[in-house]
């Protein structure tokens, strides 16, 4: 059941602290500031509405592009969780009313029906209309998670934020969080019996709900390499020591923290060699639990592997082609893990087993071939696309590449004073532009440059490829951060340091509260 008091009430009592966040290209301000969630691109969101991706038949079917979309806005929230948590809610039934006046498939009480917007186009925005419920659910369930995301993860993530839907956050967060800032602010399983029992439902039945991905869309033939996961948390990186690490003493991959059931594609074109538990056939060891392997053959005259383990399902043979970004499986726990996530290894020089002397950091080696000769924006668009559009494909293209500021060039990532490999947020869409005109277009580099140098245009007029610019804090109230406008309220950007290039919705949270100006790059 939803909790009684409205989004912007809870928001109000929490008493949420944004202080100035800043420097993409312009200056940088210490900051704190609650962690964006990011959701999967719109090209994957709208694949995903068409095809049913992720999802089991259970969930009934004038429902599944619904449940899909509502479950891709943030990585906390998965299509699964979504389904789980409405056959908690009503059963499925849209014309469902509690006793205390909850109404519709989501159970939304009616102060917070003001998330509710008009989803499938049929001119009214309503509670008892399933589309409008269930993605202002999932709305609403990202909002609920961006208040926890910066202490918590994974699995712990979503019980909490379940929690939060079903009581409130105020309920979960520490009483002392009313006037603290987020990342300070502790938070709690509530001692209702009711709530745990909620979660635990959830939790328990969301597995039912999800299918393996095992016709998805391919993705791009050949490609610049990319990132495994749309959006994640580092954890245990490469050549990282300890003990849990016995065969060769180091952390031979790198582990991207993600919700059980994230989508995992990837990271370049080739042909699968293993797909199942770790211990059989050419895999690695039961510790890996469910993995694929993928032969890319031969690369600057190398073999090269990469290693996709503890997956929760898996969704390709072995023997098959895959593309770059083709979904290979759901994210998981199996193996020895400590907890949900992607354990992604690489070797290089070896085209069987692999030897110690063979891995290499997968993160870095992605980021470096990112922006190889293979960054066509052709093959990610059709030829009677917009340059606008053209210049989002471009950005997509940098989907997961770490924040560097002061790093970033017109032809990709490039190193920082500090040696970081990435983007800021000027460079990013700088970058864009430049790769989808081909180099006859190149705007300035930082933020105050573009807004003085770029067509204003009013948020109406927003179209794919705009930019819209932001000011964040910090002396003069400048125009400090930058995003490339996505379409359907959605914007990419790189946010801060610690973060990577990731999507984030701008028509509520943070960047719907701060002051905002719109720029057209003209072509």
């Amino acid at each position: 059941m939803m909790p009684r008091r409205s989004t912007m009430a809870v928001m109000s009592a929490i008493g949420l602290v944004v202080l100035a966040l800043g420097g993409c290209g312009a200056m940088l301000f210490s900051s704190v500031m609650m962690t964006s969630i990011a959701g999967s691109s719109s090209a994957m969101r709208q694949q995903n509405m068409t095809q049913g991706y992720g999802l089991s038949s259970l969930v009934p079917a004038e429902y599944v592009q619904w449940v899909t979309r509502a479950g891709s806005l943030c990585p906390a929230v998965t299509p699964p969780m979504i389904a789980a948590q409405i056959q908690a809610e009503s059963n499925w039934d849209p014309t469902a009313v509690s006793p205390v006046g909850a109404t519709g498939i989501a159970q939304f009480m009616p102060s917070n029906w003001g998330m509710i917007r008009d989803e499938n186009g049929n001119g009214t925005a309503s509670p008892t209309d399933p589309a409008d419920e269930i993605v202002a659910q999932g709305r609403l369930m990202c909002e609920y998670a961006s208040y926890l995301s910066t202490a918590y993860q994974g699995e712990e993530l979503q019980r909490l934020t379940l929690a939060a839907y079903n009581i409130g956050p105020y309920k979960v967060l520490a009483r002392g969080c009313m006037k603290a800032s987020l990342p300070d602010c502790p938070a709690t399983m509530p001692r209702d019996p009711s709530v745990r029992a909620y979660v635990a439902k959830i939790m328990s039945t969301m597995g039912q709900y999800a299918s393996t991905p095992a016709s998805l869309a391919v993705g791009v033939a050949g490609g610049p390499w990319q990132q495994p996961v749309t959006s994640w948390t580092p954890s245990g990186v490469f050549r990282q020591a300890g003990r849990m690490w016995r065969w060769c003493g180091f952390h031979t991959g790198y582990d991207y923290v993600v919700p059980t059931g994230t989508v995992v594609k990837a990271v370049h074109q080739g042909t699968v060699v293993h797909a199942g538990y770790g211990g059989s056939g050419a895999g690695t060891g039961g510790a890996y639990g469910n993995q694929v392997i993928i032969d890319h053959g031969m690369i600057d005259g190398q073999p090269v592997r990469t290693y996709y383990a503890h997956l929760s399902s898996i969704g390709v043979s072995a023997g098959q082609k895959v593309t770059t970004g083709q979904a290979l499986g759901l994210s998981g726990a199996t193996g020895n893990v400590s907890g949900p996530h992607l354990h992604l290894e690489m070797s290089v020089g070896t085209s069987g087993n692999p030897v110690c002397g063979s891995f290499v950091d997968p993160h870095a080696y992605i980021v470096q071939h990112a922006n190889d000769a293979r960054v066509d924006t052709s093959v990610l668009v059709t030829s009677n696309a917009t340059t606008g559009a053209k210049a989002v494909a471009s950005a997509r293209t940098q989907l997961g590449v770490t924040y560097s500021y002061g790093g970033g060039g017109l032809n990709g990532p490039s190193s920082n004073l500090d040696g970081t490999v990435g983007f800021d947020c000027s460079s990013l869409v700088r970058f864009a532009w430049y790769q989808a005109t081909g180099g006859q277009v190149t705007i300035p580099r930082t933020t105050g440059e573009q807004v003085g140098a770029l067509a204003p245009i009013s948020k109406d007029d927003l179209q794919p490829g705009d930019l819209l610019y932001f000011q964040t804090g910090g002396p003069g109230n400048i125009w400090s951060h930058v995003g490339m406008y996505l379409g359907d309220g959605q914007m990419i950007h790189a946010p801060r340091p610690g973060t990577v290039v990731t999507i984030v919705d701008v028509t509520s949270g943070y960047y719907a509260r701060i002051p905002t100006t719109y720029r057209r790059v003209s072509t």
